[in-house]
């Protein structure tokens, strides 16, 4: 996963779904992008790939946090 084309955490596994808590206190507020990119193999052996672009809104309040 991806914001701004800056990694945040990368997955290395195939065979379980995951989740990621995003601490948006670590982005300044304003538009990001959020993105997600995923390789995969087609029956027919060749290699997939694909990519999400999200666009976020950040609006961090201070001293707010939400765990």
């Amino acid at each position: 996963m991806k914001v701004d084309d800056v990694a945040i955490v990368e997955f290395h596994d195939a065979t379980q779904m995951r989740t990621y808590n995003l601490d948006t206190r670590q982005l300044s507020n304003g538009v990001h992008r959020l993105q997600f990119h995923g390789h995969g193999l087609a029956r027919s052996g060749k290699q997939l790939a694909g990519q999400v672009e999200v666009p976020i809104t950040v609006q961090n309040s201070p001293g707010t946090c939400t765990p």
